[in-house]
């Protein structure tokens, strides 16, 4: 009994101090040793077995409320330490000497009894995931008499069951409840949005049961935007919150982009050159003879250019001889803007290779797995269990596996399969906690806590670990680490407790899946799965085929770089091939070959001989010119503004890089809205109406933004 006194070093009687519980305690401890008949008479417990848990629903939660918990933490040792009393274990647990019995077996007998007795303590529940299936096929039954009382019924039992089977999410349930919510959503805006409630609780982290949430709530209220938006919000989370989701998301962001750069420069490169072409095309007829027609040497200059397409080169080539072709005649920033095309048109194989080793999920072993252990679905762990016996299964599938198995109330086959786990993969502190729920769920405290030991080793962060471990200590009676353990798990996982910590006023109430925490895989181990051999390159290959067919396509990711390098290099001859330009008053070509009067100016000869020599010039030839010029303003004006309808406008007027800007971001939200239901369609489908709506809001204001650059001022 002087364990429940604390001594001071000195040994000082006089500054004992007690603390007054485990002072109860030990006065209980000696009632029940020295009047063993009012102690066999004592009041029975709470629960079948005499032996219950505290409420957890006291104590415990994020809120730590101290009186309530210090409330609930006596609960349980009072509780606990009657069961140990029973069974005369107290002093043993509490690491002191026991009383030396008069033989061993009755010792050893009042130890299994009180270790038995504590393991009936935690039951997994008499209910399969059989049993939730069928729940599941009552609610569409009733629901398709029309009894909502009996759907009703059955929908709780669904939920219930989920609970006390732990499952986290129930993906094809809650994909038929958001098609039941989308049916109703304008006829029936309560009704649809009861069903879209039922999908949010049966799969949190599904997008399409939020917004089928949102749907509903906006027929009901469309001006209620802070309630509607929250689902928007809530889908956003959770589109984001896990691989399943976010991959077919970002495999429509990759395909949209890649479309929208190789659309928008070879746009761009069009535009340019019919801006710069009737220049290229001058300067080229000086290399024939004065007798060639201008119609002649054109027609030889588009021959030399359709050269790479009639030899099957490829776009890439043909783009980047047209780039050539018109290269000397760009401003600084239209080389800049196709010389990063080009480049990127180059790296595009690489990257789209890249693209779909990152967005790999749909038939993949990722997606089986993940299946089976975060939503329990027999059907698939059927069909995976045969990759178990193979020589090299994955510990994922085995780890998966000995979920479903557990969660089936099958012991032996869960403990086997987590125990192969951990040989595969030694130190997985995912399997060895799974392992130790097990040991745990057997009444072997011992061999649990070893192995929550070693789980710590290996992740310190794993709050299941912790919270595990604290149910260990408490089962000792060792209640300081046990709520040092517990404050740990909720400080790695604040949602912990209030997942896993309120089991209800009876002790097997939640049954021991919700009574232990069991960690499910984290999406890094998931991501390793998600491979597809070979993918990468066969992408990487077929991109590069068509982009440069007859090149390698090792080679044409560093085709572009080169392309450019050597353009680059041209630039050089700029000062010795003298291009021609375009007059900025009239439009006409200015070539120094033609008229040497223009000496390198931005005018034409004419309009340096007419606006300046003012006194020389005929005023009827004044006056021709001037109305040469103002038609020639006109013209353009009304090129510019229709051109804008293409969004051509900004290239035209010499602003390459706004163009490009404008033209890139129209293409990459039309592309989206193209692809409404996604290059990667995701395992459940919602309606893409909402997804349809903001894309064409992003598509049009873009539009009306590259529309006003036209209709400005000209360049």
């Amino acid at each position: 009994m002087l364990g429940f006194l604390r001594l001071p070093p000195e040994g000082d009687l006089r500054s004992v101090r007690l603390r007054p519980i485990r002072l109860v305690a030990a006065l209980a401890a000696l009632l029940s040793t020295v009047l063993p008949v009012a102690a066999g008479a004592a009041r029975p417990l709470a629960g079948s077995h005499g032996v219950a848990t505290p409420s957890e629903e006291s104590w415990g939660d994020e809120g730590f409320e101290a009186e309530a918990r210090r409330l609930g933490e006596a609960e349980e040792r009072r509780l606990v330490e009657e069961a140990a009393h029973r069974a005369g274990l107290t002093a043993a647990r509490r690491g002191q000497a026991a009383p030396a019995p008069e033989a061993a077996d009755p010792d050893k007998a009042r130890r299994l009894e009180a270790d038995d007795e504590l393991a009936r303590l935690v039951v997994l529940p008499e209910e399969t995931l059989e049993d939730l299936e069928h729940a599941w096929r009552d609610r569409r039954e009733a629901v398709a008499r029309g009894d909502l009382l009996a759907a009703a019924t059955a929908e709780s039992r669904v939920l219930d069951l989920r609970h006390r089977l732990d499952v986290a999410e129930l993906d094809t349930f809650a994909a038929a409840a958001v098609r039941e919510s989308q049916a109703l959503t304008w006829s029936d805006p309560a009704a649809a949005l009861a069903r879209a409630q039922l999908a949010v609780a049966l799969s949190p982290s599904l997008p399409a049961a939020h917004l089928s949430r949102l749907a509903a709530r906006f027929a009901a209220d469309p001006w209620d935007v802070a309630d509607w938006g929250h689902s928007g919000l809530e889908a956003l989370r959770a589109g984001l919150g896990h691989e399943r989701h976010l991959r077919p998301f970002l495999a429509d962001l990759g395909v949209a982009a890649g479309l929208a750069l190789a659309l928008t420069g070879a746009f761009t490169l069009l535009l340019l050159a019919l801006r710069h072409g009737r220049h290229v095309l001058h300067d080229f007829h000086h290399l024939f003879p004065r007798q060639v027609a201008r119609l002649q040497s054109g027609a030889v200059a588009l021959v030399l250019l359709a050269l790479p397409v009639a030899f099957g080169l490829g776009p890439l080539v043909f783009a980047s001889g047209v780039v050539a072709a018109i290269w000397l005649y760009l401003s600084r920033t239209e080389k800049t803007v196709l010389g990063v095309w080009l480049v990127v048109l180059g790296l595009l194989p690489a990257g789209a290779g890249w693209l779909a080793d990152r967005t790999a999920w749909s038939g993949t072993l990722a997606e089986v797995v993940d299946r089976v252990d975060r939503g329990a679905d027999l059907r698939l762990a059927e069909a995976l269990a045969p990759r178990s016996e193979a020589k090299d299964p994955r510990p994922e599938e085995l780890f998966a596996l000995a979920r479903v198995e557990k969660r089936q109330g099958k012991l032996d086959a869960a403990e086997s399969l987590f125990a192969r786990a951990l040989v595969l993969r030694p130190g997985w502190a995912h399997a060895s906690v799974g392992l130790g729920n097990v040991r745990f769920l057997r009444g072997d405290w011992t061999g649990a806590a070893r192995l929550y030991d070693e789980a710590l080793e290996a992740d310190p962060g794993l709050a299941e670990t912790w919270f595990n471990l604290s149910r260990v200590y408490y089962r000792q009676v060792d209640f300081p680490r046990g709520q040092q353990a517990r404050d740990r798990a909720v400080e790695l996982d604040p949602t912990l407790v209030a997942r896993y910590g309120k089991g209800g006023g009876e002790p097997d109430a939640a049954g021991g899946h919700r009574f232990l925490a069991d960690p499910s895989l984290r999406e890094a181990d998931l991501v390793a799965l998600a491979t597809r051999p070979g993918e990468s390159a066969r992408v990487t290959a077929q991109i590069a085929g068509w982009l440069a067919p007859r090149v390698p396509a090792p080679l044409v990711t560093w085709l572009g770089l080169v392309i450019v390098a050597g353009l680059a290099a041209l630039a050089s001859f700029r000062g010795r091939v003298r291009p021609s330009r375009g007059c900025a008053r009239c439009g006409r070509s200015v070539c120094e070959r033609c008229d040497p009067e223009t000496s390198r100016g931005p005018d034409c000869g004419q309009c340096v001989h007419v606006f300046g020599r003012r006194g020389r010039v005929d005023p009827a030839a004044r006056v021709r010119k001037e109305l040469a010029v103002a038609s020639y303003r006109a013209r353009r004006g009304v090129v510019l503004r229709c051109s804008a309808i293409l969004l051509a406008a900004p290239a035209l007027k010499g602003r390459a890089a706004r163009g490009a800007l404008v033209i890139g971001i129209f293409a990459f939200f039309g592309i989206l809205l193209a692809i409404s239901d996604g290059v990667i369609r995701p395992a459940f489908v919602f309606d893409a109406a909402w997804k349809a709506a903001l894309l064409t809001t992003a598509t049009a204001a873009t539009y009306l933004l590259g529309i006003r650059e036209g209709w400005k001022e000209p360049g």
